[in-house]
């Protein structure tokens, strides 16, 4: 039996889970964040990886749908969503 700990909340809570049942546990690499979030989405935004622009996706239609994650995910969505919308 592995017993593994996840994030809820401030919190942890424990899982036991059988040795035949798990796979592998997959750590999380630590990365370097970059000095300028904002300037960051934006050249994502404007520059994507194998896709058209969100001006390119969105011609010739006159209505669009933003989806952002609820409180449990660390998304930081009040910076994602007005560069998305502008």
């Amino acid at each position: 039996m592995e017993k593994i700990f996840l994030p809820y909340g401030e919190d942890k809570i424990s899982l036991s889970i059988p040795q035949k049942n798990l796979l592998k546990i997959c750590w999380l690499k630590s990365k370097i964040g970059v000095k300028n979030s904002l300037n960051e989405i934006k050249k994502s935004i404007e520059n994507p990886i194998r896709s058209q622009t969100i001006p390119q996706i969105f011609q010739g239609k006159n209505s669009a749908v933003v989806i952002c994650t609820d409180i449990s995910r660390p998304t930081p969505d009040k910076l994602l969503i007005p560069p998305i919308v502008r």
